[in-house]
């Protein structure tokens, strides 16, 4: 025993040694938030950003509405960081996702294991990162023309960056440029929107970079839009800019960039006309936006984009009564989410284009509607409490009972019914 003692305790020392290089490397290699952004800004496929379908459907939407706020009022994607010290991680709440990162790199935690899921959401995490603190792309993505950026700073992604187009970020800035900007944004502060618009298009004539020219026009036109009275028609010089502008980005394969300004109009239309966006007609103009947003997305591969503008338009057709173009908004998120194998939100889209299909008093269409939406989802498909609602809707309008229609609106909304 005397003889094994001192073998042992040579072990002993060599693996705490060991432990402790292992641990000292990966403190000294532990990722920063800015190398996360440079990861983010990485992640080329849509699918890269979406976690799969085991996450949940109340998590889902969650991500779902999280994510479409952030793309109508034109926000960047933001998350919380948590350094642990020999590791780090990263949730996303947009895309209701946990990051794992060590030794220098990254990796989303629902691709990595249980263990690494559960290690991400473990409270002492949070109690040595003591919270975490709050960072965006938009942190390290140089904003406006004439501020630096380091190598490898990352950037959003665009289908141009594959084709080899430049970026307008890196414009040379000189001092007539700087103070342009500096009194457009003076006025626009002050609200005198005349001359932060006309100031605006002069800084967009000083630009020689694509993104950050248009972006001086959309500020030029959002300021000429505050001081329209009356709601500008789609054949407007306004609307036509902002199309126009719109179109020049997606040619240019900036097609992100170009639907959000698509949506960016129709929520400005929104908020500044409320009261005349719930007529029909208006509505069907706002409506048209939030589509030609969404085929643009569409078109860029950018398909989670694509589906959220794709309910903004079916919301606002919803709201105007506009049922049978809701229904086929509702309609076509449901096929972008199912053939991207999203299929709670599928089925939930789905339900809503039948719910629509309810609105037109198609009793006998809105059950066609259902079997073959049904069908769509396949065998593999649980009834979710949206099926279980929609088939207890139908049959209370069939049989003309109250009784089954209060208790499937119990279930689907319990909260309401709560004494």
């Amino acid at each position: 025993m005397a003889t094994l003692l001192p073998v042992l305790v040579a072990t002993l020392f060599r693996l705490v040694a060991l432990v402790a290089a292992v641990l000292l490397t990966a403190a000294a290699t532990n990722p920063s938030d800015h190398s996360f952004a440079v990861w983010m800004s990485q992640q080329n496929e849509p699918a890269d950003l979406v976690p799969d379908t085991s996450l949940g459907v109340s998590k889902w939407f969650s991500a779902m509405y999280q994510t479409a706020k952030s793309l109508v009022r034109n926000e960047p994607l933001t998350w919380r960081f948590h350094n642990a010290l020999i590791f780090s991680v990263v949730h996303v709440p947009s895309r209701e996702r946990y990051a794992f990162g060590v030794f220098g790199t990254w990796r989303w935690a629902d691709e990595a294991g249980d263990y690494v899921k559960a290690l991400c959401r473990a409270p002492w995490v949070m109690k040595i990162s003591r919270g975490g603190t709050t960072s965006s792309i938009e942190k390290y993505v140089v904003g406006g023309p004439g501020t630096g950026s380091g190598d490898g700073a990352p950037r959003r992604r665009r289908v141009a960056e594959s084709t080899g187009f430049q970026l307008g970020f890196n414009d040379v800035e000189t001092e007539s440029h700087r103070q342009i900007r500096a009194k457009a944004v003076q006025c626009k502060v002050r609200k005198d929107w005349k001359n932060a618009a006309v100031l605006f298009l002069e800084a967009a004539e000083a630009a020689s970079g694509l993104v950050t020219r248009v972006t001086y026009e959309l500020e030029a036109a959002w300021c000429t839009l505050e001081e329209v009275d009356n709601f500008p028609s789609e054949k407007s010089d306004l609307v036509r800019k902002v199309q126009g502008v719109c179109d020049e980005l997606a040619s240019a394969g900036y097609f992100d960039e170009a639907a959000r300004g698509l949506s960016e109009l129709a929520l400005r239309l929104k908020r500044r006309f409320p009261t005349d966006c719930k007529t029909a007609a208006l509505a069907k103009q706002v409506a048209e936006l939030y589509v030609q947003a969404k085929n643009v997305a569409e078109a860029g591969g950018s398909v989670h984009s694509a589906a959220e503008n794709g309910l903004w338009a079916a919301r606002v057709y919803a709201e105007a009564g506009l049922w049978v173009l809701a229904e086929g908004c509702f309609e076509a998120v449901g096929d972008i989410r199912r053939c991207n194998e999203q299929n709670e939100l599928a089925n939930e889209a789905y339900g809503n284009a039948v719910l629509c299909r309810l609105g037109q008093q198609d009793i006998a269409g809105a059950e066609d509607m259902l079997n073959r939406f049904t069908e769509h989802m396949g065998e593999s498909h649980r009834q979710s409490d949206m099926d279980y609602f929609l088939s207890s809707l139908l049959k209370a309008c069939n049989k003309w009972s109250p009784q089954i229609l209060e208790t499937a609106a119990k279930r689907w909304c319990p909260k309401r019914y709560k004494a």
